[in-house]
């Protein structure tokens, strides 16, 4: 019996929570015997779930894991196309470029790669991203939108979105974007996005969009030089994770963007601009953002139809910054 049946199978019992399953009935619907159905009870408790089995009753699921694998979230995920095909790896030098790979390789829109932890994780200009196992939620995933390559950057912000969306509902966090690519609460950086497209001439082939989302982390953790205060979900939860799991962050997630995506594709960006003026800690403030060729300050008042930060200067003028890296954020 494959995964797909352990997938199957873990998918009955979370369908009915309350319900003891025999043995029986699960060979029967599986066409196998009660002992095949006893070892891949025993497969699933080697995975972490936990299982109470009661005499000539059957099993009964009581406990599941924070887990990653893929038995937990193919039985769980609520998508049409996002991360139906899904790699997972106990340990990878970066999930964006084993995404990048998959991609070249023509592989379709919503794969998603996948990590307990990364041994090169790398955030916007080659920043690298400290990755601990079972501290994170690391993924990456590829998107071939049939859009214009100077709008690649917008889905950035899509993803942006989406993930302030799934912080707020599951766990009330207050969670803001921090344009381009940071997801913060009250100015601490809680997750970052990576987005790299790949060019044709004149044409976007595809986007590969890495997510890293600091779940499980401890401020003892955070050791070393950080451009930004971190902080993690369980932080920010008084470090109280025991109702945290990282495939419901994921789970919600691919949900949420999937539908982000879909209407993005045939509505464009400005349906998302009031979303968000209403997410993003940078509108009203002074802001020093670095292109790459000079440094621009100014006070960030608004987003243009494309994605940019609208700068009103010093000087009175106007000025839309496509690509920056906001260096210092102040209250006029």
């Amino acid at each position: 019996m494959s995964d797909q049946s352990l997938i199957e199978i873990l998918r009955i019992f979370k369908s009915s929570p309350d319900k003891e399953l025999s043995g029986e009935e699960l060979a029967l619907r599986f066409g196998i015997t009660r002992t095949a159905v006893w070892k891949k009870i025993q497969k699933l408790e080697e995975l972490g779930y936990v299982f109470e089995k009661k005499p000539k009753q059957g099993y009964q699921l009581i406990s599941v894991p924070d887990l990653l694998h893929p038995v937990e979230i193919l039985s769980e995920l609520k998508t049409s196309w996002f991360a139906k095909r899904y790699f997972y790896y106990r340990e990878i030098d970066s999930t964006n470029t084993e995404a990048m790979k998959l991609a070249m390789e023509e592989g379709p829109e919503g794969i998603a790669v996948v990590a307990e932890s990364q041994t090169a994780g790398r955030g916007r200009l080659g920043r690298s991203w400290v990755s601990q196992p079972k501290k994170g939620l690391y993924f990456s995933f590829v998107l071939r939108p049939s859009i214009e390559p100077r709008e690649a950057s917008q889905l950035t912000l899509l993803t942006a979105l989406a993930l302030v969306e799934t912080l707020q509902s599951l766990y009330k966090i207050p969670a803001m974007v921090k344009w381009p690519n940071d997801i913060v609460v009250e100015g601490k950086k809680i997750a970052g996005i990576l987005a790299e497209a790949h060019m044709e001439p004149q044409k976007l082939k595809f986007v590969v969009v890495g997510v890293g989302v600091n779940v499980f982390y401890s401020q003892e953790d955070f050791v070393g030089n950080f451009r930004y205060t971190p902080t993690s979900i369980s932080i920010e939860l008084k470090n109280s994770p025991a109702f945290i799991r990282r495939q419901d962050i994921l789970v919600s997630f691919g949900k949420t963007f999937e539908e982000f995506y879909e209407t993005f594709l045939i509505s464009g960006w400005q349906p998302w601009i009031e979303k968000l003026r209403k997410a993003s800690m940078l509108l009203g403030k002074f802001v020093t953002i670095n292109t790459g060729r000079e440094k621009i300050s100014g006070t960030a008042v608004d987003f243009s139809t494309t994605g940019g930060l609208i700068l009103k200067l010093p000087s009175g003028g106007v000025q839309e910054i496509w690509i920056g890296d906001v260096e210092q954020v102040t209250w006029e």
